[in-house]
């Protein structure tokens, strides 16, 4: 997972298995977009927005940081 530079509502990354871990997330109740999905672009295709706003704190990026290791490490 590489973080994308740039000023966003969320953490932009590009990651490997785009929809594989947007659905792992899901299942964990954690909402991860594809912004951009329309544009058919290559950045759209491997771009993961991860959710950061005020409403969530430290423990809250913990679990999602947690859940992508988890994602990317399962065997």
């Amino acid at each position: 997972v590489n973080i994308l530079d740039g000023e966003y509502m969320y953490l932009m990354v590009a990651c490997k298995n785009r929809d594989a871990l947007r659905k792992y997330l899901a299942q964990r109740f954690i909402f991860a977009p594809i912004h951009w999905a329309d544009s058919k672009s290559k950045q759209s295709e491997n771009t993961r927005s991860l959710p950061i706003e005020q409403r969530y704190d430290f423990k809250d990026m913990e679990r999602i940081a947690q859940a992508i290791q988890e994602f990317y490490h399962r065997k």
